[in-house]
């Protein structure tokens, strides 16, 4: 457990509270896809928290709808003990713009080809504050050198950056905002694993300094060990296990964490060749219409009449803070 966390008082209450959080969009013809199936979590001051699942499990969806890119369909998202709105409008997006900042996965889409890198990192500053514009150049200046930027790089066009430049600019653009939460939908998911790197080592630096809290949403299981300190586990729009990210990573107790966990690659290249592949069996459907027992009943070795026809519920599993989903856990 990291400092931060570690020196904060037990009761603390949590930066971020989702409950029962649901996020349904209408196919037509009578289906309704359950994107978000009434999720509840929490994340800490300074805490990150990994977000983990297969394409389609949600995972984004959550995350755009805990920042109001989203609608909810039913349940809350409290900030600070402070509800937020259900369907934003222009006004909520720029109150909260310095509370809960978010980083795209396609960061290019995200940036305006109009602007310099300067006019991007300013943009937020300047609809928010009142610096005049010396005061919010030296600004940008300075968080483009503090996501590895420099001057040189005020006047260039998102064209003229490399992958990892842009997802350093979309970092600067976020950070200026000086949020209490950072949401990083698959934010190394496009760069080489050496760039992958250092924007991880760069958002766990700024974590520390700025007591930041984020949601970590990744693909890749070896890098979200690294840098969270508890894990969310996510199928068909259902958290299936939450705990901290030892627990998880060493004994996970959902027969899908398992499965997921056991397809992910060994850093060592001899044990990867002698390991024993399991890959999940079935496909992943798409969660529409209500849902019937547990979701992952279909593709669960284990699974039997119980597991097809209850829907489990998050209980404790061993200790109060971790939560499995799983009538077989």
């Amino acid at each position: 457990m990291p400092e931060s966390l570690a020196n904060k008082p037990a009761d603390e209450k949590p930066l971020l509270s989702v409950d029962g959080a649901s996020c349904y969009f209408n196919l037509g013809q009578g289906q309704i896809l359950r994107a978000v199936d009434e999720v509840s979590l929490d994340i800490g001051s300074g805490e990150i928290l990994g977000l983990v699942g297969e394409s389609g499990s949600g995972k984004s969806t959550l995350g755009k709808l805990i920042i109001g890119l989203n609608h909810k369909s039913g349940g809350r998202v409290e900030f600070e003990g402070r509800r937020l709105p259900d369907h934003y409008r222009s006004a909520d997006f720029r109150a909260q713009s310095g509370d809960i900042q978010m980083i795209f996965q396609e960061v290019y889409s995200a940036l305006s080809p109009r602007m310099t890198a300067g006019e991007i990192v300013m943009e937020g500053m300047r609809l928010t504050g009142s610096d005049n514009g010396l005061v919010l150049r030296e600004k940008a200046l300075a968080w483009l050198d503090r996501v590895g930027l420099s001057a040189a790089h005020m006047n260039r066009y998102p064209h003229e950056f490399s992958g990892g430049q842009r997802q350093r600019l979309g970092i600067a653009r976020a950070l200026a905002m000086r949020p209490r939460l950072l949401i990083c939908d698959e934010p190394v998911s496009a760069l080489d694993v050496s760039v992958q790197a250092q924007i991880v080592n760069l958002l766990e630096s700024i974590r520390r300094e700025m007591d930041i809290s984020i949601l970590f949403i990744a693909h890749d299981l070896s890098m979200v060990r690294y840098i969270s300190d508890r894990l969310a586990v996510m199928y068909l729009g259902k958290l299936v296990e939450v705990g901290s990210a030892h627990q998880v990573f060493e004994a996970p107790a959902h027969p899908y964490t398992q499965a997921l966990l056991a397809s992910n690659p060994l850093p060592d290249p001899a044990l990867e060749r002698q390991r024993k592949h399991q890959p999940i069996q079935g496909e992943v459907l798409a969660p529409i219409g209500a849902p019937v027992g547990c979701r992952f009943a279909d593709r669960c070795p284990h699974a039997d009449e119980q597991c097809r026809q209850q829907v489990p519920p998050m209980r404790p599993y061993q200790s109060g803070d971790w939560l499995v989903a799983c009538h077989k856990a």
